[in-house]
């Protein structure tokens, strides 16, 4: 159910999606409010809210969803983008957080090493790997590395120029937006 006064500024739908790497396991939520041109009938985006997960916490989805549809609201019924993305901050004076990554077979190892290893090295994190005995003789290989707090603000700049947006333009819509546009448009179209 969509609120009366998003409904009064012409919001027709609203979707979420959640996105994460495999370093992360969410880096931000993001709440798009879709709209239809009047003219045209083609939709497109009104509103979109950005929730960016800290490093430190657990990541909530309920928690995510909720900043981000607040945002969206916000940008919505303001018609004004707000919160500026700071990716702009000395990454390694904000600290890190420490993540473990155990590799209990051999393609555990290959799984980090093609996929989650690239994506430290971009970040420059140096990794720790430990060889562990366990019961049985069993290896085990242990990945320790310090993730910067920043980076989920890192990845959200490269997508979001605000946290709560209006009437992004389309040049800067992610392809999540995209995507999410057109299945809305094939969806109602049908009906």
């Amino acid at each position: 159910m969509i609120d009366e006064r998003l409904i009064s500024v012409g919001v027709e739908a609203i979707e979420f999606c959640a996105i994460s790497t495999e370093v992360l396991q969410n880096a931000f939520t993001v709440c798009i409010m879709i709209a239809r041109d009047k003219d045209t009938n083609e939709p497109y985006v009104l509103a979109r809210g950005v929730s960016i997960c800290s490093v430190s916490d657990n990541h909530v989805i309920k928690e995510g969803k909720n900043r981000a549809y607040g945002r969206a609201a916000k940008a919505a019924i303001t018609k004004q983008s707000s919160g500026p993305i700071n990716a702009e901050m000395d990454r390694w004076d904000l600290g890190t957080v420490l993540r473990q990554y155990k590799a209990k077979t051999q393609e555990k190892v290959e799984f980090f090493e093609t996929y989650i290893k690239p994506e430290l090295d971009n970040l420059g994190v140096p990794i720790r790997r430990i060889k562990q005995k366990r019961r049985g003789g069993v290896e085990i290989d242990q990945f320790l590395f310090d993730i910067p707090k920043t980076y989920p603000v890192e990845l959200a700049s490269q997508y979001f120029d605000y946290k709560s947006e209006y009437m992004p333009d389309g040049q800067h819509l992610s392809e999540f937006e995209i995507t999410v546009l057109q299945a809305y448009d094939e969806r109602t179209k049908k009906t």
